[in-house]
């Protein structure tokens, strides 16, 4: 039988929930780092934040395929 409870994967939910987080926190705090002269380091930090959002979904979603077998 089909279970009716619908499972959502990790592979989607982690990396959704971090880039929510990631929005709310430039939207926050970026506008001050750019007035204070600090956009360079800002740019930085959402780059760096932007490729570990990546790498963990990939990192996920190869996991998910190792545990399927």
């Amino acid at each position: 039988m089909n279970n009716p409870k619908k499972k959502f994967k990790k592979s989607v939910v982690l990396p959704v929930v971090v880039s929510i987080y990631f929005l709310v926190m430039c939207v926050i705090y970026g506008p001050k780092m750019i007035a204070n002269g600090e956009a360079l380091k800002f740019w930085f930090i959402a780059l760096a934040e932007v490729v570990i959002i990546i790498a963990m979904a990939l990192f996920l979603r190869k996991r998910e395929k190792i545990d399927k077998k």
